[in-house]
């Protein structure tokens, strides 16, 4: 069995805090469904930046959202198709230009491409 360091441990304790205070929040606000697309089908605690990219932003509340699987996944994958029509979109965009520049550009980019395909009938 693998070890875990304690400056990880703590990080995934503090991460479960997160975790728990999203999950509350979201329930006293009658707001426990994927805050992407409204389904209550296995919702999964899903980072805006990723924590491989942004491991100082892990635990940070404002980085973590309700998906469920298929949003998740589609944000993860950047299925542009999917993620124009996130009924959190702004939120997520407004997120990633105040905390990471690059990311929200490329955001930008795709969704403008996606866009654009869409009007020429691609």
């Amino acid at each position: 069995m693998k070890s875990v360091s304690n400056k990880e441990a703590g990080l995934q304790r503090s991460l479960k805090n997160v975790y728990s205070q999203i999950d509350e929040r979201a329930h006293d606000e009658e707001n426990f469904c994927c805050w992407s697309c409204g389904s209550h089908q296995m919702l999964s605690h899903s980072h805006i930046l990723g924590r491989d990219l942004r491991k100082d932003l892990m635990c940070e509340p404002g980085n973590i959202i309700l998906q469920c699987d298929e949003c998740h996944e589609a944000w993860e994958k950047r299925t542009w198709k999917k993620i124009v029509k996130f009924r959190n979109l702004r939120y997520i965009l407004h997120y990633l230009e105040q905390n990471d520049d690059v990311v929200f550009w490329a955001v930008i980019e795709g969704v403008n491409e996606h866009i654009d395909q869409k009007k020429l009938g691609i």
